[in-house]
């Protein structure tokens, strides 16, 4: 999510081959999902990479505000992404995004006006993502697995909080991992996707 627009700008021809119809949502959001994977970013979505602050205190002065880069990077990333958004509308669909001023708001409209016949399948990914187990594979994969569906749900609309995702993932890694679950879990500070990974993996070498 640190990279240059200059860099994230492809010919949208290449890899939007369809216009969005109230008939070909799921395909073309599918489409979209992957170019937002392959330009690292997917964390607009799934809520990873938020609105930073527009203003920071200014390090010479205290009493003085200045320009965040954080946020004008942000909105560069974010504007692109609406940009190939509507880059994707038919005619008679670019009226749904109208008054949208960014990429989440605009998905979250069309989600809401071609997105109800997803819903079972957004109940399915829940199910499954309640249902996957450790086992005997190794935590890298069993996170990732964990991770694939998280971001799978987000896409669907339905965001899960960092303490969500990590209760589900804490529920499902079996009795070998209690001590370090209790330990994770009275920290103070949020546990992101990266320090859990770090954390589990750190443990299962141990044990």
């Amino acid at each position: 999510t640190t990279q240059s627009s200059s860099l994230l700008t492809p010919n949208l021809q290449h890899f939007l081959t369809i216009k969005l119809t109230p008939i070909n949502y799921l395909l073309l959001k599918t489409q979209l999902i992957l170019i937002l994977k392959t330009y690292n970013l997917l964390d607009l979505v799934t809520g990873r990479d938020p609105c930073p602050p527009t203003m920071l205190t200014s390090p010479s002065n205290s009493t003085q505000s200045i320009p965040n880069p954080s946020y004008i990077s942000w909105c560069q990333r974010d504007q692109l992404v609406l940009s190939w958004i509507n880059a994707s509308l038919s005619e008679s669909t670019l009226s749904l995004i109208i008054g949208k001023n960014t990429f989440v708001d605009a998905l979250n409209s069309l989600n809401q006006s071609f997105g109800a016949p997803f819903n079972t399948c957004t109940l399915q990914l829940h199910m499954q993502l309640q249902n996957l187990k450790k086992n005997d594979s190794h935590v890298s994969t069993y996170l990732q697995q964990a991770k694939y569906i998280s971001d799978e749900l987000s896409v669907a609309g339905k965001i899960l909080s960092h303490e969500e995702f990590n209760a589900i993932v804490f529920n499902n890694l079996g009795p070998s991992f209690h001590a370090i679950v209790s330990a994770i879990s009275t920290r103070p500070t949020h546990v992101l996707f990266p320090e859990l990974h770090s954390f589990l993996t750190s443990e299962e070498i141990r044990i």
